[in-house]
């Protein structure tokens, strides 16, 4: 790229930057109210709630928080604001049951 192309750019660059930011491009402000749920505060806070309840990962805890949101056909982000605000507390999974193989009893 030669100097002239590269000032080109930069002022191409600047122009743009400043119209997105004078526009308001949507990725800079708030997420609408069901359109991101994973940018919700509610949503870190409910899961570490649940991590924090149930002893288990970040992971694991945002896993059982989704879990229990699409099995009960519920809101993801409903779901971590009850959570958040006590009305809803995750039970820990129940332990395996023994089985017990024929081949063990001989």
């Amino acid at each position: 790229m030669t100097a002239g192309q590269g000032d080109d750019a930069n002022a191409l660059a600047a122009v743009l930057t400043k119209r997105v930011l004078d526009l308001g491009f949507p990725l800079l402000s708030a997420p609408e109210e069901e359109s991101l749920p994973y940018h919700h505060a509610v949503l870190h806070q409910a899961t570490g709630m649940v991590s924090a309840q149930l002893s288990v990962s970040l992971a694991e805890a945002l896993l059982r928080l989704r879990a229990h949101a699409y099995s009960n056909s519920l809101n993801l982000t409903d779901t971590a604001r009850d959570i958040v605000a006590r009305r809803l507390r995750l039970a820990p999974e129940p332990p395996p049951m023994n089985v017990i193989d024929d081949a063990d009893e001989d």
